[in-house]
């Protein structure tokens, strides 16, 4: 039976200060889950970059804390179909090297183990339902997360 880690990810940028923050939602073994969130080092660019920094710290949070077994299914849940759109020009070579982000899609695949594989879904964002949809539920979460982290930065920027 193959090993499969699902990780949820969202960013939140500050459209004044580009502050910004990421949230992951990892779910791994036999339901056992974890969260992770933080500020960005530095400002980011764009909502782009940030989704994109968000998935790579998601993918290093999973790497450096759990077991990774070969073979191991990464599944990575975004609601940023830029950052999916640029990830999969990356990895089939059809995207120029001095595009931006083409370093942080690098680090992303430099996260994956070389017996293992990553697949990256879409969810949609900001979706409230009332029937109890467990992606949705867990993409407002680390959107919430998300949020956190950058109104942490934008407060340590105003200091």
């Amino acid at each position: 039976m193959r090993n499969c880690i699902t990780i949820f990810t969202d960013a939140s940028v500050c459209r004044q200060t580009y502050a910004g923050g990421w949230g992951a939602w990892i779910k791994y073994g036999l339901n056992q889950k974890l969260e992770a969130s933080g500020s960005f080092k530095e400002i980011v660019q764009s909502s782009t970059e940030a989704e994109l920094r968000a998935i790579a710290n998601g993918l290093y949070i999973a790497t450096s804390r759990l077991h990774i077994s070969d073979n191991t299914l990464f599944v990575v849940v975004t609601d940023s179909q830029n950052a999916i759109g640029i990830i999969d020009r990356v990895r089939r070579n059809k995207i120029k090297r001095d595009t931006p982000y083409v370093d942080i899609v690098r680090a992303i695949n430099k996260l994956i183990p070389p017996t293992c594989t990553l697949s990256i879904r879409k969810v949609k964002s900001h979706v409230i339902k009332s029937d109890g949809d467990k992606r949705n539920y867990v993409n407002n979460l680390v959107d919430k997360l998300a949020k956190s982290g950058m109104r942490e930065k934008r407060r340590l920027l105003s200091e």
